[in-house]
């Protein structure tokens, strides 16, 4: 479920995501994901988004096995990885700071809370919120309950 909230918000932020393909962490890049153009047992699915397509390039290209187009109708040359929203602070900072100024991240150490509930995302009702606590075990994962959240309020409010 998790890679899935990450779809929605990279569809939220206008990435064109065209489906799951194989993919592994680059073994020479920290950071960076390889999409597959085999089908290795090392590789698991991911949800990829067509960064920049080069497909039109493919006449010109040495023929090779990198060439071929994968299921979702592009090489793996074409697509990145979506991010790890929910797993990744460094990817769920940009999204709180979309979320605006006056939006709170906090963290409880009260003994006896369930760690499930140990970061929240809120905007005080001072500023404009409705109360709302996006509680999660991660603050990664609160940013992207927050984030989502709001990209539905403001769905339902401009229609």
């Amino acid at each position: 479920m998790s890679r899935e909230l990450d779809v929605q918000v990279a569809k939220a932020l206008g990435l064109d995501v065209v489906g799951w393909e194989k993919a592994r962490p680059d073994p020479e890049w920290s950071g960076r994901w390889n999409v597959e153009w085999s089908d290795p047992e090392y590789a698991d699915l991911h949800p990829v988004y067509l960064a920049h397509c080069h497909c039109g390039l493919r006449d010109e290209m040495v023929d090779g096995p990198d060439l071929k187009l994968l299921a979702c109708g592009h090489m793996c040359w074409c697509l990145e990885v979506v991010p790890f929203y929910g797993t990744d602070i460094g990817t769920a900072v940009p999204l709180f700071e979309r979320l605006g100024p006056a939006w709170c991240l906090s963290q409880s150490d009260s003994a006896g809370w369930d760690d499930a509930y140990r970061w929240w995302c809120w905007l005080p009702t001072e500023y404009g919120g409705d109360g709302t606590e996006h509680m999660a075990p991660t603050p990664a994962k609160a940013i992207r309950k927050a984030f989502l959240a709001e990209q539905e309020a403001q769905c339902v409010s401009s229609s």
